[in-house]
């Protein structure tokens, strides 16, 4: 079965989001999937492809891959994913695309991708994924101090 991922549109009017990686982890653990990413340019009307990768991603491992928007004001990432002898269900769940958007050595924004065009509409539980806000002072001296704490859709979870 085939799926469709994609991040929408990402603006970049600042052109400082520069590299864009994308991470496929593959939580199968006896099939391995096969994914294309498209990188689309949506500050051009209509829309154009600036590149498309294929490969493979094993088995219960993960595989990345690192993408320049120099010059791209807005972008979109989709991601399709075929998982031999699996649904479109359990290929949503276990194949997770994530985008990780950098300027320069900062990091801007973490992705996640929507399934876009399952081969039917179906109700998809995804395991809730918890957020790390990790609140870090200007500058870190020898006696500084990280803190953080850990939600799940903006509300701290309680821990059994």
């Amino acid at each position: 079965m085939t799926i469709t991922f994609t991040s929408g549109p990402i603006d970049n009017t600042s052109l400082l989001i520069n590299p864009v990686e994308v991470r496929i982890r593959n939580t199968d653990s006896a099939n391995q999937a096969s994914v294309t990413i498209r990188f689309v340019n949506e500050s051009t009307s209509p829309e154009t492809l600036v590149s498309s990768n294929s490969f493979l991603v094993n088995a219960s491992s993960t595989e990345s891959l690192s993408f320049n928007p120099v010059g791209i004001s807005s972008f979109l990432i989709e991601i399709e994913v075929s998982l031999a002898n699996r649904s479109d269900e359990v290929t949503a769940t276990t194949v997770q695309p994530t985008a990780t958007l950098f300027s320069g050595a900062t990091f801007v924004e973490f992705e996640r991708f929507l399934v876009s065009n399952p081969e039917q509409l179906q109700e998809i539980d995804y395991p809730e994924t918890p957020q790390l806000n990790l609140f870090v002072p200007d500058s870190i001296g020898c006696d500084g101090t990280i803190n953080g704490d850990v939600t799940l859709g903006g509300v701290p979870p309680t821990w059994n």
